[in-house]
């Protein structure tokens, strides 16, 4: 199915993305290159952060070891 991103006013697959409430997550993907596909606000008041599949398959072992590496030390981005 086809979303309209009001943000972006792009169109985009959605079975073609992932979805991240997790800002620290969101902010982590962005700041390694990832491309923010929309933005949008749930039934619940949270911001969802929507990125593509391809993106999120080559960043999450990335994120991974960074939460695993920041828990060792005692601080948490998960």
């Amino acid at each position: 199915m086809k979303n309209l991103s009001e943000t972006t006013g792009r169109y985009y697959e959605a079975e073609d993305c992932v979805y991240f409430r997790n800002t620290l997550q969101s902010a982590f993907y962005k700041f390694h290159g990832a491309t923010l596909v929309d933005i949008f606000v749930d039934d619940n008041m949270h911001f969802v952060f929507v990125f593509t599949k391809a993106d999120h398959e080559r960043l999450k072992l990335l994120w991974k070891n960074a939460n695993i590496e920041k828990n060792n030390k005692g601080v948490s981005y998960g």
